[in-house]
């Protein structure tokens, strides 16, 4: 599996908006909790806000603000155990009518690059009840085996919009 990275741009403050949109999108398939419009609002401005070199994450999207496809969101944060980051992903959401195209694997290629750059490992997980296999797939053939598994108890993601 190859992705085309340059397909993706780096969200800025113009594309707030479509992203709430999108993070919606995501949180109606996937939410594992109730969706805080503040909290998500404050993770993008703190990634797509200022300077580039002031942010805190990166966001890539694919389209325009206007019309977003999909959209990944690194950050970079240290495992609990250690001051040595990582970039981890916090979503990578494609709309449906854009699932047939090449965005998840383009997506995909762009925070492959992204930790290349920056030369930091990059951590992506799945954590869906909702077309899982085929997710595990997709990130199989792009990343290799996974590195671990989450199980949920007493809980299920997305709220049954499919």
């Amino acid at each position: 599996m190859s992705g085309d990275h340059t397909r993706v741009r780096v969200a800025d403050s113009s594309d707030e908006e479509a992203l709430m949109e999108l993070a919606r999108y995501l949180h109606a398939e996937n939410g594992l909790f109730d969706f805080d419009d503040v909290a998500v609002r404050y993770a993008f401005r703190k990634a797509i806000v200022g300077r580039p070199e002031q942010r805190h994450g990166i966001v890539g999207v694919i389209g325009t603000p206007d019309e977003l496809e999909g959209a990944i969101f690194l950050e970079p944060a240290c495992l609990w155990y250690t001051t040595q980051p990582c970039f981890q992903e916090l979503f990578s959401y494609v709309y449906p009518k854009y699932r047939s195209s090449s965005d998840s694997n383009d997506l995909i290629a762009f925070a492959k690059h992204v930790s290349d750059h920056f030369n930091l490992p990059l951590m992506i997980g799945v954590l869906s009840n909702y077309r899982t296999a085929a997710k595990v797939r997709l990130y199989r053939k792009a990343l290799g085996e996974p590195a671990g598994a989450f199980f949920l108890h007493n809980a299920t993601t997305g709220r049954g919009v499919h």
